[in-house]
């Protein structure tokens, strides 16, 4: 039977609370406007849950080939510029 994950590490930034779950999965809850990023690597996908829109999730691969939108991207942005603290 699959193991759920569980919180690996947290982090608060002046933006936002970072969570690390054990499958590598990032969480991040903004201050600002209540949104929500999650990265899941097993998956390869990018989910956002804003309170304003619908839950959206787009797989890597659709991104790379298609593109997204300038909010989208700067929420990639900073996921990324946070994962790079465990590298």
């Amino acid at each position: 039977m699959a193991r759920l994950p569980s919180l690996w590490t947290w982090f608060r930034t002046s933006r936002a609370v970072v969570m690390v779950l054990t499958n590598g999965t990032l969480q991040i809850n903004n201050f600002r406007d209540h949104s929500k990023t999650i990265l899941c690597p097993l998956i390869g996908a990018i989910t956002t849950l804003d309170p304003q829109h619908p839950m959206k999730t787009y797989r890597f691969s659709f991104l790379e080939t298609h593109g997204c939108t300038k909010d989208l991207a700067d929420q990639i942005t900073y996921a990324i510029e946070k994962v790079l603290i465990f590298i």
